[in-house]
């Protein structure tokens, strides 16, 4: 599966993302780092979804009980995570950031 350089810059910046934060994020705090909008965040976060890169989950927040509306929170599908581990070890550091993530697909 062939990935676009801007959906390659859309993943590494999410497992940056979710190790800084040890877990999920949502996709504006992805869209501020990027300096993109919220919503051309979550459009490119649903179509990395489809190609398996990325996972979703919903979330209500701590402090509200009930119904109401869930937070998406997205993080790096888990072969990602499988072989930045792999990249780590082989080359030491985040070398795998520098990798193009065709590569690995």
């Amino acid at each position: 599966m062939k990935i676009t350089r801007r959906q390659e810059e859309f993943i590494a910046k999410l497992v940056d993302l979710s190790d800084e934060f040890d877990g999920p994020i949502h996709y504006s705090i992805l869209a501020e780092h990027l300096r993109v909008s919220p919503f051309t965040a979550y459009d490119m976060l649903c179509v990395l979804e489809e190609k398996g890169l990325v996972t979703s989950e919903y979330h209500l927040a701590a402090d509200k009980s009930g119904p109401g509306r869930a937070e998406r929170l997205f993080f790096p599908a888990r072969s990602i995570e499988e072989h930045k581990v792999k990249l780590a070890n082989k080359y030491g550091g985040k070398i795998w950031e520098k990798k193009n993530l065709n590569d690995l697909c």
